[in-house]
């Protein structure tokens, strides 16, 4: 009996102490996953607690450039194409740094005076026009100093309406010698930021009027093609400025303003020695004719060719006597 319960009592204590064990590893295991819903991700970051980096100081990092505050000053006049100041305009103060630009608008008073001033200094792209048929066909480049005042004339071009551009080749034409004249016709306009539009003038009739100073080929009137252009084969006439007129539609003249025509070519021919051979003698060819002698020089050989003296013979009659033959 003794034994017995001495083996019962080893049992209990043996699952005593694995029961601790078994405790003591799930108490070790970490936590089951939660099954409530996570937050939703749709709404924004917060980076409020995110430090950003300092830039150096004295370095611009903004990618706009600007006009001043400065001390320099751009000024000037607009005028129209007849040289009268134009009231009324816009002048463009563009300043260029590397790619980048910026710019300002500044509207000219009614005697064509404009200024702007406080900008900086640097680089600058000026121009001016005045919708729908005025503009500066080519802007004033400029450097302008940091405190420079600096006065900008500026002159503007019609370029409303029907527009033609001549080429001629040759330039200059040369007097009686075919040249080759192109026109491209376009109907131009200013719009309101100061870009000239000029679509070309399609299936317009074109024609060439040179008077006496120009000879004109092929059809004319002619009539412009896709890209507003047409062609003719001229012949100036004569020396020095001889006047051209293109009439678009039969109703538009345009005083073509060409180059002087150059004077014709001076022609000068120049006859070559005959030439020699080595070593072959120079002969001489005489011909001998009644009342003339023609001799021939070729190299090699001589020959002489005579032809006999025709004989004339004379007779003489006289009164009461026999007549009398005469011969040379």
């Amino acid at each position: 009996m003794r034994g017995w319960a001495r083996a019962v009592a080893g049992l209990a204590a043996g699952f005593l102490v694995a029961g601790c064990t078994a405790s003591a590893s799930i108490s070790s295991l970490p936590p089951p996953p939660s099954t409530a819903p996570h937050p939703s991700t749709s709404a924004p970051p917060d980076y409020t607690g995110v430090a950003l980096p300092v830039a150096p100081a004295g370095r611009t990092t903004s990618t706009t450039l600007a006009m001043g505050p400065g001390a320099a000053t751009l000024n000037g006049t607009v005028t129209g194409p007849d040289g009268a100041p134009a009231g009324g305009t816009t002048v463009r103060v563009e300043r260029m740094v590397g790619k980048a630009t910026a710019h300002v608008d500044v509207p000219t008073a009614d005697d064509g005076t404009w200024s702007a001033a406080g900008i900086l200094g640097g680089a600058y792209r000026v121009r001016a026009w005045r919708p729908p048929d005025l503009a500066t066909l080519q802007a004033a480049n400029i450097f302008l100093g940091a405190a420079d005042t600096l006065a900008v004339p500026l002159q503007m071009a019609r370029v409303y309406g029907t527009t033609p551009q001549i080429a001629v080749a040759p330039n200059p034409p040369v007097a009686g010698v075919l040249a080759s004249v192109v026109v491209q016709v376009t109907s131009r306009t200013v719009n309101a930021d100061g870009t000239i539009q000029g679509p070309p003038l399609v299936g317009a009739a074109v024609e060439l009027q040179g008077g006496t100073g120009w000879g004109v080929g092929g059809l004319n009137p002619t009539l412009t093609d896709s890209t507003g252009r047409a062609k003719w084969d001229v012949v100036c006439r004569g020396a020095g400025q001889q006047p051209l007129r293109l009439v678009v539609n039969a109703v538009e003249p345009f005083q073509l303003s060409l180059p002087g025509c150059l004077p014709p070519p001076t022609t000068t021919t120049t006859l070559a020695p005959a030439p020699t051979v080595p070593g072959v003698p120079t002969t001489t060819t005489t011909t001998t004719k009644p009342g003339a002698t023609t001799t021939t020089t070729r190299p090699g050989i001589t020959t002489t060719t005579t032809r006999p003296t025709v004989f004339t013979t004379t007779t003489t009659t006289r009164p009461g006597g026999p007549p009398t033959t005469k011969k040379p």
